[in-house]
């Protein structure tokens, strides 16, 4: 029971941190006065940090343990968006997101792994749970970005609660076994 509320809390703020990064695309791409190709050409730092950080993703988990993992790179995940918001130009902000996508590739893998693992336990389908969970996240991340963004609230003040939110909760977690 342990392990499916730590494995539970662990895809809710990963989904919780990706949903409030992806509510405040537009505020960047105005703080950074980007083009719509501007714009494309920075957020193509994500998916190339997430491609290029796949072979090392399962090296990773199956080296060290999916848990360590998992623990490792969602705090990293979760401070590289306190850096993504506290970016002070274009470069420092593709770089950020070239990070968070591995970051994000890292701890997905391991998760999952984590999920599977439980699921193998259950011995029934668990792991559609834990994907709701990432997405009840990114809905309660997207109204809390909508409430932000319609009281001109700061990008990195509103990245800086969500990300100290989330590590406190990843911190809480590493007693529980997954």
């Amino acid at each position: 029971k342990a392990s499916r509320i730590s494995i539970s809390l662990l895809f809710f703020f990963l989904g919780f941190i990706f949903a409030s990064w992806a509510s405040r695309i537009p505020a960047i791409q105005q703080q950074f006065h980007l083009s719509e190709a501007a714009l494309g050409g920075v957020l193509l730092a994500m998916p190339v940090g997430s491609f290029l950080s796949l072979p090392f993703s399962g090296y990773l988990s199956s080296k060290f343990g999916s848990k360590i993992v998992a623990i490792i790179s969602s705090l990293i995940y979760s401070t590289l968006l306190i850096a993504i918001g506290f970016s002070q130009n274009t470069f420092q902000l593709t770089v950020c997101l070239f990070l968070f996508g591995a970051a994000a590739n890292i701890v997905n893998i391991a998760i999952n792994t984590q999920a599977l693992a439980l699921e193998t336990f259950y011995k029934r389908a668990i792991i559609s749970s834990f994907h709701g969970m990432w997405s009840v996240a990114g809905l309660v991340a997207a109204s809390l970005g909508t409430y932000f963004i319609g009281r001109s609230f700061p990008v990195p003040y509103h990245f800086l609660p969500t990300s100290i939110i989330s590590i406190v909760s990843f911190l809480l977690n590493i007693p529980f076994p997954f």
